[in-house]
C-alpha cells in the first residue's frame, strides 16, 4: 500500500507530537545515546491486532523508547498494523508497510477508519492512549497532497534530531570523564602543593640572599673604614719615614765622626789618668 502524505492544512496535533518528541530527545540524559536491542531487555508485549494510522511523520524504533535506534521513518497518514501493547508503557508493537517490526508511541497513532462498505475492524483492536478519532461510517476522503514547504521543514527537523542522536551516541562515558576529572583534580592539588612549596623555598632563598647582600655591604663598609684608617696611619708615618731616610744618608759620616771623637776622648782620658796616678809616670 502506498504511503499517504498529510493534507495541505495546519497540523497542530502533528506539530505538537513532533515537538514533544524533539523535547523528549533533547531532555534525555546526554550519555544515554541511541539504545539498541543488545542494550535493552526485551519488552513485555500483550498480543493485539488492529490497523492504525500515523498522525504525523514518526519514527519506528527497535525498542519502546524515544532513545532507541530508529529502524524506519513513516510518513503521516501511513497505515500500521498493531500487533501488541507494551505492558506499563504507552507504546505499541507495529508492523510497517515494508514489513519491518518495531515500536511506535501510542500518542502518535489513531484508529484507522473502517474499509469501504462499513466493515468494522477486529474486535480486539487496541485503543491508543490519546482519545481516538471517531471513525466515519462513510468512505474516508481522498487525501490531499501535503505542503512541500511543511514537508521540507519536517525533514530538516528530523535530520536535526537524527544528528543529535548520533552525537549523543558518540559521546564518551560520563563516569569515565568524571573519574578522569577527579584524577586531574588530585594531580592539580598535588601540583598546587608543589608550587606552594617551591614558592616557600624561593621566599627563603630570597631572604637569605638579602641577608648575604646586607652582610656583604656591611663588610665592604668595614673594609672601607679599615682602608681609610690605613691611609691615615700611612699619612701620619710619612714624616717619620722621611726623617729616617734623611738620617740613613747622614748616619755613615756621623758614625765616622763619632768614632774619631771617641778615640780622641779615650786617648785623652787615658793620658790624664796616667798622669794623675802615682805609677803613671813610671809606667810611661
Amino acid at each position: 500500500m502506498n504511503s499517504i502524505r498529510p493534507a495541505r492544512r495546519p497540523l497542530p496535533l502533528a506539530a505538537l507530537a513532533l515537538a514533544a518528541s524533539a523535547l523528549f530527545v533533547l531532555a534525555s540524559p546526554p550519555m544515554a545515546g541511541a539504545q539498541s536491542a543488545r542494550d535493552t531487555p526485551p519488552a513485555q508485549v500483550t498480543p493485539l491486532d488492529g490497523d492504525f494510522v500515523a498522525t504525523a511523520r514518526i519514527n519506528v524504533r527497535e525498542q519502546p523508547s524515544a532513545r532507541a535506534a530508529r529502524i524506519e521513518l513513516v510518513d503521516g497518514g501511513s497505515r500500521l498494523r498493531v500487533t501488541g501493547k507494551v505492558a506499563d508503557a504507552p507504546w505499541y508493537s507495529v508492523v510497517t508497510q515494508s514489513g519491518r517490526t518495531g515500536f511506535v508511541s501510542a500518542d502518535l497513532l489513531r484508529a484507522a477508519p473502517p474499509a469501504a462498505g462499513g466493515a468494522s475492524g477486529p474486535a480486539n483492536a487496541p485503543v491508543p492512549v490519546s482519545p481516538p478519532v471517531a471513525a466515519a461510517a462513510a468512505s474516508p476522503p481522498a487525501p490531499v497532497p501535503a505542503d512541500p514547504a511543511l514537508l521540507e521543514r519536517l525533514d530538516k527537523l528530523q535530520a536535526r534530531l537524527d544528528e543529535i542522536e548520533r552525537k549523543l551516541a558518540a559521546m564518551p562515558d560520563l563516569q569515565a570523564l568524571a573519574d578522569r576529572g577527579t584524577g586531574d583534580a588530585s594531580r592539580m592539588e598535588t601540583l598546587n602543593a608543589t608550587v606552594e612549596m617551591a614558592k616557600g623555598m624561593m621566599e627563603t632563598l630570597s631572604a637569605l640572599q638579602e641577608q648575604a647582600s646586607t652582610r656583604l655591604s656591611e663588610q665592604r663598609e668595614e673594609f672601607g673604614k679599615v682602608s681609610d684608617r690605613l691611609k691615615s696611619v700611612e699619612e701620619d708615618m710619612q714624616p717619620a719615614v722621611e726623617w729616617i731616610k734623611q738620617w740613613k744618608d747622614k748616619a755613615p759620616p756621623l758614625a765616622e765622626e763619632a768614632k774619631g771623637w771617641f778615640s780622641t776622648a779615650t786617648g785623652t782620658v787615658y793620658g790624664w789618668i796616667g798622669a794623675w796616678l802615682p805609677w803613671g809616670g813610671r809606667a810611661s
